[in-house]
């Protein structure tokens, strides 16, 4: 008798900076509906996979919050774009059923911002956002696996740049308020997340080759 494959679960260092984090920002409230809104984002990532016949291999709770690791789905470039799409197109629509249809309280109204929230900065085509892996895809498809990779590091580079940039300016201005050096270092760092991943591995060849 085959022996069903169990699915690998672990939670990191990370994604307990990441609770810490949303609860400073967001506050209890805030930080529970952001994490339902992940909850549903991944759900879909789930539900697009098993339509798309891959397998869950992992779920992780790391520095972004929750991910799926899957086999490779059925459908190519499209069936993997479909995949990664799932999540962001669930959390938009969730968020405009919830404004024009269920809007009665101000936590439905959290709820439809966060989901619409998620959903968006989830399509940013950088670091790593589901964005960042459908422009890896996109670039690996015209341009082949190198070129994809250097496509999406300076990407990911000039829109951290920007986003530090402005989030700095920003603090600056507000009287050096916390909460938003706190928020730009965090969505810097998810957004040159793949640059710094890559680091170690620079080094060790630097370091092999001296």
């Amino acid at each position: 008798m085959p022996q069903t494959e169990r699915i690998r679960f672990s939670v990191t260092d990370g994604f307990v900076v990441t609770v810490v984090t949303m609860l400073l920002l967001c506050g209890v409230d805030g930080t529970v509906a952001v994490f339902l809104c992940s909850l549903l984002h991944e759900c879909a990532h789930l539900l697009a996979v098993l339509l798309c016949k891959g397998k869950v291999l992992a779920v992780r709770c790391n520095l972004g919050g929750f991910t799926i690791e899957s086999s490779q789905v059925r459908g190519g470039y499209a069936g993997e774009l479909f995949c990664l799409s799932a999540g962001a197109l669930c959390n938009l629509l969730t968020g405009l059923l919830l404004v024009y249809i269920f809007a009665e309280t101000e936590y439905i109204y959290m709820l439809a911002g966060a989901n619409i929230t998620v959903g968006l900065f989830n399509l940013v085509p950088c670091g790593y956002f589901d964005g960042g892996r459908m422009l890896y895809l996109c670039a690996e498809y015209f341009f082949g696996p190198e070129h994809a990779k250097s496509v999406c590091r300076t990407v990911s580079a000039v829109s951290a740049c920007l986003v530090f940039g402005a989030g700095l300016l920003l603090f600056l201005r507000s009287g050096r308020e916390p909460t938003v050096l706190l928020t730009t270092l965090y969505l810097s760092f998810l957004l040159g997340y793949d640059i710094i991943l890559s680091f170690p591995g620079r080094f060790r060849r630097r370091h092999a080759s001296a």
